[in-house]
């Protein structure tokens, strides 16, 4: 599964529009320092940090549309570096046949080994 986030400038999904699907530690690059409004989740979990490097205070984002980053997270305009939140899928079956579950890291404090 490749994460897969595109990030806007201005609320609605529009103003400047950067799609990514890796990590990213300064959004300087692309012009995005500290100005996202709005952002499209299309596949995985992505953490969006305050600060460049991944500094500072985080907001979780799922899969999803939100057209207002301020009114879903009270986190607009104050991103400088995201990432995607790796996943595995176990598989009940093998040749992955069967229920499947999905962990990712917030399943941290209920995991001890795997």
């Amino acid at each position: 599964m490749v994460a897969n986030i595109t990030i806007y400038s201005d609320i609605n999904f529009s103003g400047k529009k950067v799609e990514l699907n890796f990590a990213c530690n300064s959004l300087d690059a692309f012009g995005m320092n500290d100005v996202i409004s709005s952002v499209k989740v299309e596949e995985g979990i992505w953490q969006l940090y305050e600060h460049s490097d991944f500094g500072g205070r985080t907001t979780t984002i799922p899969p999803g549309e939100y057209h207002n980053m301020e009114r879903w997270f009270r986190h607009s305009d104050r991103t400088s570096s995201l990432k995607p939140i790796p996943t595995v899928r176990l598989y009940e079956h093998p040749n992955f046949g069967g229920k499947m579950v999905e962990l990712n890291s917030s399943h941290n404090d209920s995991l001890s080994s795997a």
